[in-house]
């Protein structure tokens, strides 16, 4: 397995609310991405809690008698309680939170969760797709980029999983919305499907948006 991940702020924004971390543990690769939404300034402490918090928590819970889902699911859910209190004790109450994005690979299976809007494609013989559940709110001009479901609100919704089996070969891209909305899926196709390694993926991912987006960028790149 080979992987690279890219944070980038961007050049209008003032600080980078996203936040990634690629982490093997047993024989277990983890990797995930959160952005952060704003509240208070405390869009960038939302991600950083969510994606720590999740580690601490999967960790401590390894090796007691859960199937990988339900561990995966109560570390999200722990991660969402963390982010929470941290809003509490800061007069910030149900006003910080952040989308969460992990991909747990384990013996060629993965598990896939999220909730918010960061997404997961995946590239394999049958083509290129969207893996993961967008939550935003469809048809309405006013409200076109407006989030359903964040982790770290009061009302702690469920995420969306799939759980599929991987093959030699297979790519899973994860991205922030500061890089998809801002690149065509040909382009995104045509770049996987090249003889580049994945670092020169990525940079050339990033190269093709860095120009467009106005938002933070984060992708993580991912070949079996």
């Amino acid at each position: 397995m080979e992987y690279f991940s890219i944070s980038y702020k961007g050049d209008f924004r003032d600080k980078n609310e996203d936040y990634y971390k690629n982490e093997a543990f047993k024989d277990t690769q983890i990797f995930l991405i959160a952005d952060g939404m704003g509240g208070c300034e405390y869009g960038e402490k939302a991600s950083e809690i969510a994606v720590e918090e999740f580690l601490i928590c999967f960790k401590n819970h390894f090796e007691e008698e859960l199937s990988m889902k339900d561990l995966i699911y109560g570390s999200i859910h722990h991660a969402g309680y963390k982010i929470l209190d941290f809003s509490n004790s800061n007069n910030c109450p149900n006003n910080i939170g952040t989308t969460f994005l992990a991909t747990i690979i384990r013996e060629n299976t993965m598990y896939l969760f999220n909730i918010g809007d960061s997404r997961a494609y995946l590239q394999n013989e049958y083509g290129f797709y969207q893996i993961s559940k967008d939550h935003v709110v469809k048809n309405n001009e006013n409200l076109k980029n407006a989030i359903t479901r964040g982790l770290g609100f009061r009302s702690m919704d469920k995420p969306d999983y799939i759980i599929k089996e991987l093959s030699s070969d297979d790519q899973i891209l994860m991205a922030t919305d500061g890089f998809y909305k801002f690149i065509d899926k040909s382009n995104i196709q045509f770049i996987l499907k090249s003889n580049l390694s994945v670092k020169e993926k990525c940079n050339k991912l990033l190269e093709d948006v860095i120009n467009k987006s106005d938002d933070n960028i984060t992708i993580t790149l991912i070949k079996i």
